[in-house]
Parts: structure tokens; C-alpha cells; sequence
């Protein structure tokens, strides 16, 4: 059975949601790199790792799929393919750390799940765009509650991340990368004061 991206984004981000149930987690939809043409239908910030789920419906092309997965491993530190069918042809476009993920459908309606290969670690994942992805006044802001200084601001965004990464190393990075995910989605618009991060 070939389900439609729009029954495969529902059932899976129920499937993430009550995956994270015990976690402190964020999860982000199209989330991507600032400027990248490619993101994944899914992005989930966890304590320990930022994990991104990219949905193949039907058959499509597969150096789309090759691409798309090669631009989020540059930020998700895990990728997963979401398919429904055409399985094995996914997993000989993608690299072998690339989690594949099958959803099926009994009779009865019933929703079910098949791992078919676990994701590990993307070799490329870089946390310094992760700290990229937060606004540059917000981490001027955390660096300065950081350091009790404000950062020169002749800096750029990538200079500011980069700091805050030798600062706060991979864990902090992915704690403030969720708070500032939280804060912007409660900020007021165009507002100009910098709330605490945490």
C-alpha cells in the first residue's frame, strides 16, 4: 500500500511524539540549514541528538533523495528515510548510517511501524550550524549572559555560533537550540528585547 505525505506526516510525528514522551525534546517541521535547498519534513532536537526525518512518498527521484539526505547530514546528527513502500531501492540510494524507517497498514486500519535498518551518526554533522540556526542578536544575547560581555559586533552569525559551541560544547548547543526554538515560536513579532533563553 502507497499512503499519501500528508497520512505519513500525521502518523508520524504522533509516532515521534509519543516516542519523545519521556524526553525533553523540540520538534520542528521542514526544518533545514539557512540558505540549504533541501530539509527534512521532520526535525527533532533531543538532549543527546538532533534528528532528522525525511518522508519519501511513492517513488520519486532518487538523486532528489540522495541529494536531500546529503544536505541534512550536514546538520542532523541522525537521518531517517520515512517510506512506505519502494524499501529497498531507498536503502541502496542512501548511505549506510541512514536509518530507514517503513510504515505500513494491517486490515483493519491499524498503523504499524518496521525499522528496517536504525539510523547512526551522520559522519558530516556539524553543530556549529546548528548554533547558525538561532537569530544573531539572540546569540549575541546568550553569549553575553555567557561571558557577562556583549560579543564585538563586528561578528558574524557563524563567528557568534562557533563561539557558543566552544562555550557550551555539542549538549549546550542542542539545549539552546531548543530554547530558542521554544522562544520563537511565543515571541511577539518584530520584537526587539531578548527574553531569557532558558
Amino acid at each position: 500500500m502507497i499512503f499519501d505525505k500528508s497520512f505519513i506526516e500525521f502518523s508520524l510525528e504522533d509516532k515521534l511524539r509519543n516516542a519523545c514522551i519521556n524526553e525533553h525534546y523540540v520538534m520542528e517541521r521542514q526544518m533545514g540549514i539557512c540558505g540549504a535547498p533541501y530539509r527534512a519534513d521532520f526535525g527533532v532536537i533531543k538532549t543527546d541528538a538532533i534528528c532528522g526525518y525525511v518522508i519519501r512518498g511513492g517513488q520519486g527521484g532518487s538523486s532528489r533523495l540522495a541529494a536531500q539526505v546529503d544536505c541534512c547530514s550536514l546538520l542532523f546528527e541522525q537521518v531517517t528515510v520515512v517510506v512506505s513502500k519502494h524499501w529497498f531501492n531507498v536503502v541502496n540510494q542512501i548511505p549506510s548510517w541512514c536509518g530507514v524507517l517503513m510504515v505500513t497498514q494491517n486490515d483493519e486500519g491499524d498503523v504499524h511501524w518496521v525499522q528496517l535498518r536504525a539510523p547512526g551518526v551522520s559522519p558530516r554533522a556539524d553543530l556549529r550550524l546548528a548554533a547558525s540556526m538561532m537569530w544573531k542578536g539572540y546569540l549575541a544575547e546568550r553569549l553575553r549572559k555567557l561571558e557577562g560581555r556583549m560579543p564585538c559586533t563586528s561578528l558574524g552569525r557563524s563567528e557568534l555560533a562557533d563561539r557558543l559551541l566552544q562555550l557550551r560544547g555539542p549538549d549546550g548547543v542542542r539545549q539552546d537550540l531548543k530554547a530558542f526554538l521554544r522562544w520563537r515560536r511565543t515571541a511577539p513579532p518584530l520584537t526587539l528585547s531578548w527574553c531569557e533563553v532558558h
